[in-house]
């Protein structure tokens, strides 16, 4: 008989309460879903109403968030969003967080247009202490860590609230500018 590894021989000795408690993360998975997609509730309707159009994408990837309706008229379809993965959002073995980020919908330009973006942007998203890689559909993003010192899914879901609208402050005024002196065929940084 070999000598087990102890992680495993701890496994195998906690098993039932190892499964159980895992099985929890797809009850847990759902709340914190529809705690997310509550994310719009941070704004004062004064703030936004009139000015900004809600955008909101279900699928595997969720979006919320707001745009200016100038944005797309101009040519440049971007937002200021939440985004997650409905599925494997807290998934440890895939580190899906949420995260805020400037979205840009899909389409023919999308992978020139985010670089564009991503390059006019970049200084506000910075200051703003955003670390992620762009990519086409996100050109600039960062993730919403869990809080320190409050583990609790309602501290998450509030920070992941107050980082949607840090964002939007910051990052709204600089889209505006941004899609007001540019075309997404002859884009500068602005």
């Amino acid at each position: 008989m070999t000598a087990a590894d102890p992680k495993a021989d701890f496994y195998f000795r906690h098993r039932a309460a190892i499964e159980e408690w895992a099985a929890l993360r797809s009850t847990a998975r759902a709340a914190f879903n529809d705690g997310l997609s509550s994310a719009l509730s941070v704004f004062d309707p004064d703030e936004v109403l009139g000015a900004s159009e809600v955008v909101e994408q279900r699928g595997s990837w969720h979006n919320v968030g707001l745009r200016r309706p100038e944005w797309p008229a101009n040519g440049w379809p971007v937002a200021v969003v939440l985004g997650w993965n409905a599925g494997t959002v807290l998934d440890p073995a895939r580190n899906e967080l949420p995260f805020v980020g400037v979205y840009l919908e899909p389409g023919d330009d999308r992978k020139e247009m985010s670089k564009d973006a991503a390059l006019a942007l970049a200084t506000v998203a910075r200051n703003q202490g955003w670390t992620g890689q762009r990519e086409d559909a996100y050109p600039l993003w960062t993730q919403v860590p869990q809080p320190e010192g409050d583990p609790s899914m309602a501290s998450w879901v509030q920070a992941s609230y107050e980082a949607l609208h840090q964002a939007w402050t910051a990052l709204s005024p600089a889209i505006s500018h941004f899609v007001s002196t540019s075309t997404p065929s002859t884009a500068q940084d602005g």
